[in-house]
C-alpha cells in the first residue's frame, strides 16, 4: 500500500504540496493500491483541490484501485469538498459514509474536469469575477475573456494530458483575494516548446519564454491568439500574483510585478497555473474612478 499524505494547509503554491507530489510520483510508478490521506487537512484552497482531483483521476486511469480516502476530520473541509462535488465525482472507498449535502457557492467556480474545450464552463469565470470582485467590466472583457480560454486551449493543443485538466476557483472576501488554479498532467512546457526553440534546456526557461509576447498557439478556432503575457501584465498592474510550474521549473510573479524563476527540488507531473487577483487593488481603482486601459 502506498500513501499520499496531504498537508494541513498547503496554500496556493505548488511548493506547499511537494511531499504529496513526491509520494504521488512513487505511487504512480508502483503497482500497489493507494491511500490518499486527508485526515489532517484543515484548509483547502483551489490549488490543493485541483491537485487532489488530478491525482485521484490519474491513479484511477492507470487501472489500479485508489483503495482508501482518509476523510478530513475538519467539518469545513468536508463541506467544501462536498460543495465542490468532489465526492460525487470520485467514488472512493472511505467516502461512502459521507452524508454531507452539497450546496453550490456563489464565491466558487466548482471543481471541473475538462476533457475538451467547454465554453459554458469557461463563461462562469467572468461571472464569478463580476459577483465577487470590483474588477471593471472592461477589464473582464479585454483580459479574462481572452486569456483564460487560451490557457485552457493550450492544454488540449499540446499537453497530451491523460486527464485533460482540472480547474476551480474561490473568492476570499476577508482577504480581498480571488484564487484560480488549473492543473494538467501532461508533458510540460519544455517538451511543448523545444521543437520550436531547440536552445531551451530547462523547464524554468520554457516557462519564462511562454510568458513572453507572441509565444502562443492559434491552432484552435476558440483561441484568441493572446498569451500569458497579457494576463501577466494585467496582474502586475493590479497587484495580483501568478505562479506557473511545469515539471521541475517554477516561474513566479509577485504582487509588485517582480518575477523569478528556479529549478524545483521535485518534479511536478505536468503543468500548474495559479492566479491570485487582489480585489483591494480593484476597489482602490473603483474608488478613484479609474478605468482599465
Amino acid at each position: 500500500m502506498k500513501y499520499i499524505p496531504f498537508p494541513r494547509s498547503g496554500g496556493h503554491e505548488v511548493s506547499g504540496y511537494q511531499y504529496a507530489i513526491r509520494n504521488y510520483t512513487e505511487a504512480l510508478q508502483s503497482k500497489e493500491d493507494v491511500t490518499i490521506e486527508c485526515g489532517d487537512v484543515k484548509f483547502l484552497q483551489p490549488m490543493g483541490l485541483a491537485l487532489l482531483a488530478s491525482m485521484t483521476c490519474a491513479l484511477t486511469q492507470t487501472g489500479r484501485r485508489t483503495a482508501y480516502f482518509t476523510m478530513p476530520t475538519n467539518n469545513a473541509v468536508l463541506a467544501y469538498l462536498a460543495d465542490q462535488d468532489f465526492f460525487k465525482e470520485f467514488s472512493i472507498e472511505g467516502t461512502s459514509r459521507a452524508r454531507i449535502a452539497a450546496a453550490p457557492r456563489s464565491s466558487s467556480i466548482g471543481l471541473k474536469q475538462l476533457k475538451s474545450y467547454d465554453a459554458s464552463y469557461i463563461a462562469q469565470i467572468p461571472k464569478w469575477l463580476e459577483r465577487n470582485s470590483y474588477m471593471r467590466p472592461e477589464a473582464i472583457t479585454e483580459v479574462i475573456y481572452t486569456t483564460i480560454p487560451e490557457i485552457i486551449n493550450n492544454v488540449f493543443d499540446h499537453s497530451q494530458s491523460p486527464i485533460g485538466c482540472y480547474i476551480c476557483a474561490q473568492a476570499y472576501p476577508s482577504l480581498k483575494q480571488l484564487k484560480l488554479s488549473t492543473i494538467d498532467l501532461g508533458v510540460g512546457l519544455l517538451n511543448t516548446l523545444r521543437p520550436l526553440f531547440p536552445h531551451l534546456q530547462h523547464d524554468s526557461e520554457a516557462i519564462e519564454l511562454a510568458v513572453k509576447p507572441g509565444i502562443t498557439s492559434k491552432s484552435r478556432p476558440n483561441n484568441a491568439g493572446v498569451g500569458l503575457d497579457v494576463l501577466s501584465g494585467f496582474l502586475s498592474e493590479n497587484r495580483g500574483t501568478l505562479e506557473i510550474v511545469s515539471r521541475d521549473g517554477e516561474w513566479k510573479q509577485a504582487a509588485d510585478g517582480t518575477t523569478k524563476k528556479r529549478t524545483l527540488p521535485f518534479d511536478f507531473p505536468g503543468t500548474c497555473i495559479n492566479l491570485t487577483f487582489d480585489d483591494q487593488a480593484f476597489m482602490d481603482r473603483f474608488a478613484e474612478g479609474d478605468r482599465y486601459d
